[in-house]
């Protein structure tokens, strides 16, 4: 197919799929309107083409998180350091942080956790995991074990 007939499914693809959005915009259909004017295509050309785009398997979303260190911890062995490690995880359908119970950590979607450091209160990671997520507003919670050290939301 010529590049402006891909183009075109592509953006189709783009206003069907739209990321962060659980009910289309009232203006979606105006822009394929606006969209089959410009690319002159026939009712039935974007119809067939529109059918195939909604078929699709729409986009997956991921996002990269490297957890590079921690500064300063709190001793909690007897030894006075820590063995310290970070587990992180996406919550989905919190959109308020303050609502989160602790709970929600533990069913969260693929859970991930880095090495555990031995006997240090300056631990270093440097390590990168590739979280997948829904684009229904997502929230990300990490938590440093020892318990109290550190808390990100």
């Amino acid at each position: 197919p010529p590049p402006q007939d891909l183009l075109y499914e592509d953006v189709l693809y783009t206003l069907v799929h739209q990321p962060d959005v659980k009910k289309k915009p009232t203006h979606t259909k105006e822009l394929m309107w606006h969209l089959q004017k410009v690319f002159d295509k026939s009712a039935s050309d974007h119809e067939s083409i529109l059918k195939k785009v909604e078929s699709a398997e729409a986009p997956t979303f991921s996002l990269k998180v490297t957890v590079s260190s921690a500064h300063k911890l709190e001793p909690k062995d007897t030894d006075g350091t820590n063995s310290p490690y970070c587990t992180l995880g996406i919550v989905h359908g919190v959109a308020d942080a303050s609502k989160m119970t602790e709970d929600m950590l533990f069913e969260a979607d693929l859970l991930e956790k880095t090495n555990r450091q031995q006997k240090t209160l300056e631990p270093v990671w440097n390590e990168t995991f590739l979280l997948y997520v829904s684009p229904w507003r997502p929230l990300m919670e990490t938590e440093l074990t020892p318990p109290n050290a550190i808390r990100c939301l």
